[in-house]
């Protein structure tokens, strides 16, 4: 019996971000434990990046080809594949050639007659109409449609036909199986600087620029007053944690430029009273380690989706820098959108006396999370339920 070919692409899955992996990973680990006899094709601007953690973090075959340069490959990928996945992320936002990528890959996809899926994804604000044209002809061939939160929900309903509606399910990422030995986590905290490990508090920010080409898309464009007052919010968490008798340490979720959460994790090192007391992961933190960082950690404070995420499945309670759409969605899919720390509304005293709270209260939140992580696993894997339907019926033909 010859084996399945699936191909999956998400935008950001040659990225060095944990989430862009933890993504990847997970939706390939569901759909090697459920499909017996499966070969995977990831389509990505960076193959070789995503060969390097997929050889380290995956039992399964799979193929990385650039979009561009391998197109011939591309194609030839398609004429042979059994099903096409939008994996988990970010994939719809307004830019010309991301949109017109979406089109050609869906065009290839009805070419050769390859289901389509969309695996939990969410979605920038979407004005442009040829963005919301090209989403249309995405859906009107979609045969499963699944997202992550409710903005993204809406805005399907509003580019489908036919009165379509998609079902908002669980990030893919909360399945995602963890290293079991502890000892590589905490040997990145020895290496930062600490022998005990105890009364830790994470700290993952994002750096908010104006100029960067994923700011424009991905993002909106900020001005630098933003990127200021998230300096300001980290720096007074900082300086409360170290009064309180916590010890800070960064927990990067990225570690290449321009989009490296160690440079504005030193800027707000800079900027608090007690900066150089906190600790700094210099390193590369992998997907399957990140949950048990956060694991040795009391709480949390992020700026990254994929950071919460990996907070909640280290059972570590945590509080968002919510600065964008994607942030409240998966706070309010965790359950959490109380510790929402809205930068437009709030000032840095209120992140403060969240924090505070947050691990007054952690005892009782960990006992919710863990309830919520076995509702939350269930959800995660509904896509995995249309996936396997559509792949046992080609099977059967």
């Amino acid at each position: 019996m010859s084996p399945k070919h699936i191909i999956l692409w998400g935008g950001w899955y040659g990225s060095k971000n944990v989430g862009d992996q933890a993504l990847l990973l997970s939706i390939t680990d569901m759909l090697g434990e459920s499909v017996e006899d499966v070969e995977f094709v990831v389509i990505t601007a960076n193959p070789a990046r995503v060969e390097e953690y997929m050889k380290r973090d995956s039992i399964y075959s799979f193929q990385a080809l650039h979009a561009r340069r391998q197109f011939g490959k591309v194609v030839k990928a398609f004429a042979a594949a059994d099903l096409f996945i939008f994996g988990g992320g970010v994939p719809f936002y307004d830019d010309i050639s991301h949109s017109l990528a979406i089109g050609l890959l869906v065009t290839l996809a009805r070419l050769f007659r390859v289901p389509c899926i969309l695996w939990s994804v969410s979605s920038q604000h979407i004005r442009s109409w040829l963005s919301r044209a090209i989403l249309r002809y995405l859906l009107s061939y979609a045969s499963v449609v699944t997202c992550r939160d409710t903005h993204t929900h809406h805005l399907i309903r509003e580019c489908s036909t036919g009165g379509f509606s998609a079902q908002i399910v669980a990030d893919p990422a909360f399945t995602l199986r963890p290293n079991e030995d502890l000892e590589f986590a905490q040997k990145l905290l020895m290496r930062a600087g600490s022998p005990v490990f105890e009364r830790f508090v994470a700290l993952t920010p994002r750096a908010l620029r104006g100029r960067d080409g994923e700011v424009h898309t991905h993002y909106s464009p900020r001005p630098t007053s933003d990127r200021l007052k998230e300096v300001e919010v980290f720096a007074s968490v900082l300086d409360w944690l170290w009064e309180n008798g916590y010890q800070p340490i960064f927990v990067p979720m990225n570690t290449v430029a321009p989009d490296d959460d160690r440079a504005i994790a030193r800027e707000i090192v800079a900027h608090a009273r007690y900066g150089q007391q906190a600790l700094l992961i210099d390193e590369e933190v992998y997907p399957r380690e990140a949950e048990n960082v956060y694991c040795l950690c009391h709480a949390a404070f992020v700026a990254r989706v994929h950071g919460s995420v990996m907070s909640f499945l280290g059972e570590c309670p945590v509080m968002m820098y919510a600065f964008d759409l994607k942030h409240r969605g998966i706070m309010e899919q965790m359950g959490l959108s109380d510790f929402l720390f809205e930068p437009e509304q709030m000032r840095a005293e209120d992140a403060v006396l969240m924090m505070s709270r947050l691990l007054s209260q952690r005892e009782a939140i960990q006992a919710k999370m863990r309830l919520k992580h076995i509702e939350l696993v269930e959800s995660a894997r509904v896509p995995l339920r249309g996936a396997v339907e559509i792949l046992t019926m080609k099977r059967r033909v």
